[in-house]
């Protein structure tokens, strides 16, 4: 697939030229919505650091273009209805939504910090606008404070993931400090083409397909915790001296402190749920989704790969056996093991087999529009592993200080955060620092449930302390 892109006069008010080209079949059944991300640093002066900035993005747009252009569906493309495809933007266009915004605030960076902060001034693309085609790719705004520099980048997610997203931030900061970007328009064509010429001969097994539940109109909120890390691991070592037994032969779990968390906190939000709403039926079911990175999954491995190449580990909890309010954990130690074993048990289902055989599924379908991922109660989506706060923008903008992802859109979502230096006290592990998007009501009994209130110090969220 032959590609040409021109960005010798590339300008952040000019758009660079590039060949249109098709999403990914993974691409095409997350939905389509705009996050959005701040990274705050404290340059000692905010507004040297804007040349910086736009010197940063024009050599990220160098190596990828399509950064700046725009999503639109095609009604039959190839053979295929409803395919989504990457165009430049036209001058219009990208003249109402440029590539950097620069604004100017008379607050402190805290103002964007806090659980309760109104988004809208510091975000580039309207957050509750309806997402409708051209929609941009990928854009950024600087909001200049009076003691730092707030930088919010907004995706398009039908374009690409978290870790798409965080691939973009590592060349980021490469170019802000004057190295190159560390992949390049070439190499992520090459990886969109693999997935939509994957072809598996076994089938995909979709008979545990979660149904998604009736929309309902709500105004979720997004609040974000610390949890003991010290907790968690006793947690994990307990687990982890259980032993299961599976067709007859007993093995050791051998799970980790991510699936511990998972289920400690699926557990705890099923049981606030329960609280608010004590005539539900106890057999009625909980389901959760984790997030799967397939990049290192797939054969041969993705890599660093700016698109969507996720699966989800999909599991139900009976409410039933989630009862109980006992502030001891030791006495759901058993249903923490149960559920934390059921995690990671899905998780292992999801094979290079498994992972080949879902892209080629979708990769089958005539209709790309024909097939949406079903939202269960609880997504978790782990980042932890990122590390915002290692990344060298150089010495103007100097180091971020400040990484979240404070979008209250999305209810019964749960991120969990990367982990902040230090935030553990000395030789510590740093805290589990989660953000959680629930209904007001369901927010206010999970602060209340005695696991969770164990585990975490409720009294202190991350945006009341300074860790």
């Amino acid at each position: 697939m032959a590609q040409h892109h021109n960005t010798r006069s590339i300008t952040l008010d000019t758009p660079p030229s590039f060949e249109p080209f098709t999403l990914s079949p993974l691409d095409h059944i997350v939905p389509p919505i705009h996050l959005f991300a701040y990274l705050t640093f404290k340059p000692d002066s905010p507004s040297d650091a804007i040349p910086v900035l736009q010197n940063g993005i024009l050599r990220l747009l160098h190596a990828l273009p399509f950064l700046s252009g725009n999503i639109v569906t095609v009604e039959e493309l190839n053979g295929k209805q409803n395919s989504m495809q990457i165009t430049p933007a036209d001058a219009s266009t990208f003249h109402q939504s440029p590539m950097l915004k620069v604004v100017h605030h008379a607050a402190k960076t805290s103002a964007v910090e806090g659980d309760d902060a109104q988004h809208a001034n510091f975000v580039p693309i309207p957050i509750h606008l309806p997402n409708t085609d051209p929609s941009p790719v990928l854009r950024f705004q600087a909001n200049v404070m009076t003691d730092g520099l707030v930088l919010c980048v907004t995706f398009n997610h039908r374009m690409m993931d978290g870790l798409g997203v965080v691939a973009i931030f590592d060349s980021l900061a490469a170019c802000c400090r004057g190295d190159s970007a560390f992949t390049g328009m070439t190499a992520q064509l090459q990886k969109k083409l693999q997935l939509t010429s994957m072809r598996s001969s076994t089938p995909y097994n979709i008979r545990d397909e979660i149904k998604a539940e009736p929309k309902i109109l709500s105004s979720p909120k997004s609040r974000k915790f610390a949890l003991s890390s010290e907790k968690i691991s006793m947690l994990k070592q307990k687990c982890n001296s259980m032993f299961s037994t599976t067709s007859g032969q007993t093995l050791k779990p051998n799970l980790t402190n991510l699936d511990i968390l998972t289920a400690l906190i699926w557990i705890s939000v099923a049981r606030a749920k329960q609280a608010l709403s004590p005539t539900t039926p106890k057999d009625t079911p909980s389901t959760l989704s984790c997030v799967v990175d397939i990049r290192s999954i797939l054969r041969p491995k993705l890599g660093t790969y700016i698109g969507n190449a996720l699966m989800r580990a999909k599991c139900v909890l009976s409410t039933r056996s989630t009862s109980g309010k006992t502030p001891d954990p030791i006495a759901d130690i058993s249903l923490i093991h149960e559920v934390a074993l059921q995690i990671r048990n899905e998780i292992r289902s999801i094979t290079t087999e498994q992972a080949t055989s879902y892209v080629s599924h979708i990769n089958t379908l005539d209709d790309w529009s024909s097939l949406q991922a079903q939202r269960p109660e609880l997504v978790v989506s782990s980042i932890r592993h990122f590390n915002p706060y290692g990344l060298n923008h150089g010495t103007v903008l100097g180091p971020v200080v400040t990484f979240d992802i404070p979008d209250p859109r999305l209810n019964g979502v749960c991120w969990i955060m990367p982990a902040r230096p230090g935030s553990g006290g000395a030789k510590k592990t740093p805290l589990w620092e989660v953000r959680i998007v629930l209904e007001e009501p369901v927010m206010e009994c999970l602060k209340r449930e005695p696991l969770f209130c164990w585990a975490s110090d409720i009294s202190r969220t991350i945006s009341d302390s300074k860790l």
